[in-house]
């Protein structure tokens, strides 16, 4: 059960439409360039190092895409974690996603609070939204990555 409030499947399919091939192709041409400017250190590189690293990518093709204040965008940065505000209605966070599309993270307490759908204390301008993790769940090689996006509620996905 959601702890805090949040869209159904539904409503946010409906909701989103208009956002995720955008999304999507944000998520995969971040991909693509990372691996044409990264290649050739991708063997010195941890993988969290390489997921941190793909994730200023992509956070960089959003900002580009979704530029803030265009159309009930807003962009919204504080101790490391960017969020992208899509109608005042939902918050997406960019991440890399397990084989069972859930992330990993750090248990602060701003992690715990997206996690649970509860507001978060760092971004009090925010209205209560469904938080959203936009990922990509790496395939056999990082270029055959899929792209996700997947509603948390703590330690489980909601949809």
């Amino acid at each position: 059960m959601i702890s805090g409030m949040a869209a159904t499947f539904s409503q946010a399919t409906f909701e989103l439409q208009p956002y995720v091939e955008r999304l999507r192709q944000c998520v995969e041409g971040a991909i693509r360039t990372f691996m044409a400017d990264q290649a050739v250190h991708l063997y010195r590189m941890r993988t969290g190092t390489q997921a941190n690293l793909l994730r200023d990518y992509i956070v960089e093709k959003i900002r580009s895409e979704f530029p803030d204040g265009e159309d009930g965008i807003s962009h919204h940065n504080r101790r490391g974690l960017f969020l992208l505000n899509i109608q005042n209605r939902y918050c997406l966070r960019f991440k890399k996603l397990d084989p069972r599309l859930r992330t990993r993270n750090i248990p602060t307490q701003m992690t715990l609070d997206f996690l649970l759908q509860r507001p978060l204390e760092l971004f009090p301008e925010l209205a209560p939204v469904t938080h959203l993790n936009v990922g990509y769940k790496p395939g056999v090689t990082l270029s055959e990555s899929t792209v996700w996006i997947t509603c948390p509620d703590g330690d489980v996905l909601s949809w």
